[in-house]
């Protein structure tokens, strides 16, 4: 189950009892000037690394990211938008290797 939402000292972080049979796996990214923010690969157990992501750009109205990955490999980007809907965006990686995504969906 995924659930997004906001933090702030009126709404903290609800954190419950769990065990090795029933965890829960939390990722916080920050929001950016723009409202946008960054989740990464929300099928991974860590989203955003130095090691896939070689350039994240805040715009006025979106997010830029550059990945790194395999020559046909499927990678699929979660963004939170303004308002706080969860969106994925998936690209295939170039011959090249990198490619380029935004919060639009545009891959290049």
């Amino acid at each position: 189950k995924q659930y997004v939402g906001v933090l702030s000292a009126d709404q903290p972080m609800t954190l419950h009892r769990s065990g090795k049979d029933n965890f829960q796996v939390l990722s916080l990214s920050p929001i950016e000037s723009n409202g946008w923010s960054l989740v990464g690969e929300v099928n991974k157990w860590v989203g955003v690394t130095q090691a896939r992501y070689l350039e994240v750009t805040t715009t006025p109205t979106s997010i830029l990211v550059e990945v790194t990955g395999v020559k046909g490999e499927n990678v699929t980007v979660g963004f939170v938008s303004p308002e706080g809907e969860l969106m994925t965006h998936s690209c295939i990686v170039p011959t090249e290797g990198v490619m380029k995504l935004t919060t639009q969906g545009d891959c290049f």
